[in-house]
């Protein structure tokens, strides 16, 4: 799997990916009746970096990196991220997410918050748990789920710093990368096998995009 920078001719299969998570309505707060346009102009706002997960040719999963705020909190980095379907189960979302770790620290930002994880997504709350972010807060009956009714909304943190946000020190993921100079190679295996990094192989370039940016949420996984 190569984890790469979104381009504009990812925004079909982009879509594709998100329609289902769309429609389905149990992992994001977004209108179920979203349109194909809305939603693209949506993930493709500008000031959001965004990857894509490339398997055997095919993306397959893709992720938005950004400020969580402005100003004052603009120090903390949000994400979100999606999986398709069909790749679910393979260390996709793991890997996306410490990926994001070591971009993020690579950026600059001192922490990572999820504002708005939805309790009833076990799967991610247990992947954010196990590289190494904490339950910080609970919004009861936050989000109306589909088929289970109101339902708790998390707020999730990876910080390493007593007293404030601080380094990804502490991390599972991002604080073994961030050399702008680095390009690694990624091998994934399940959902519960780290990936393996290797700087040998130019496989995924840091590099600082200037065009295109994209934000894409999660399915097996979430954020935002």
């Amino acid at each position: 799997m190569v984890i790469r920078p979104a381009n504009p001719e990812d925004a079909e299969p982009i879509w594709r990916i998100l329609e289902p998570v769309i429609r389905a309505g149990e992992t994001y707060p977004l209108p179920r009746d979203m349109s194909r346009s809305e939603a693209l102009a949506y993930w493709l706002a500008p000031h959001h970096d965004v990857f894509v997960a490339i398997e055997t040719d095919a993306i397959v999963g893709t992720y938005y990196l950004r400020a969580n705020n402005a100003g004052g909190g603009a120090h903390v980095a949000n994400c979100g991220y999606i999986v398709a379907g069909r790749a679910t189960g393979r260390g996709m979302a793991r890997a996306m997410c410490a990926h994001s770790l070591a971009r993020a620290k690579e950026r600059g930002f001192r922490a990572m918050q999820f504002n708005f994880v939805i309790a009833t997504n076990d799967r991610a709350v247990r992947l954010w748990q196990a590289m190494g972010l904490s339950v910080v807060g609970r919004l009861p009956g936050a989000f109306l789920h589909p088929a289970q009714g109101y339902v708790d909304a998390l707020v999730i943190i990876a910080s390493s710093s007593r007293g404030g946000p601080g380094p990804f020190s502490s991390l599972s993921g991002g604080e073994r990368y961030g050399s702008k100079n680095w390009r690694h190679a990624l091998n994934v295996g399940s959902d519960d096998t780290a990936p393996r990094w290797s700087a040998k192989e130019p496989t995924i370039p840091w590099i600082e995009r200037s065009s295109f940016s994209a934000i894409c949420a999660g399915q097996s996984s979430g954020g935002s």
